[in-house]
């Protein structure tokens, strides 16, 4: 499958990320959401946050290096400007270590 970016399904969906200008005020917020969707053979995944936000993410955006999580992980992320302006998750991280990511931090955002 050529010409995937990151964070693209690649099964005909689309993600329905606010476009990068309503996410500017987050980039420095850690939001929660659970992994929806992840395949290690292409290392896409996608983040569901709240109940319509779909957000995507290259494995190289999973924070421990291990470059594989499960699908129906609770995870915290920061969100960036990825290729094409494109909005995607960066500094995955399972709940296992959200504790420690969160703790003491006031800028947490469950979207």
């Amino acid at each position: 499958m050529t010409g995937r970016r990151a964070g693209d399904p690649g099964d005909g969906s689309t993600f329905n990320a606010p476009p990068p200008m309503l996410w500017a005020a987050d980039l420095a917020r850690v939001h929660t959401g659970v992994v929806e969707t992840f395949d290690d053979a292409v290392g896409l995944g996608s983040i569901r946050c709240g109940s319509e936000i779909l957000i995507g993410f290259h494995c190289i955006a999973i924070a421990d290096g291990s470059r594989t999580i499960a699908v129906g992980t609770p995870v915290a992320f920061t969100v960036t400007t990825g290729h094409n302006g494109k909005v995607e998750a960066a500094s995955v991280v399972g709940t296992d270590r959200v504790a420690s990511v969160n703790e003491g931090a006031s800028n947490v955002n469950t979207i």
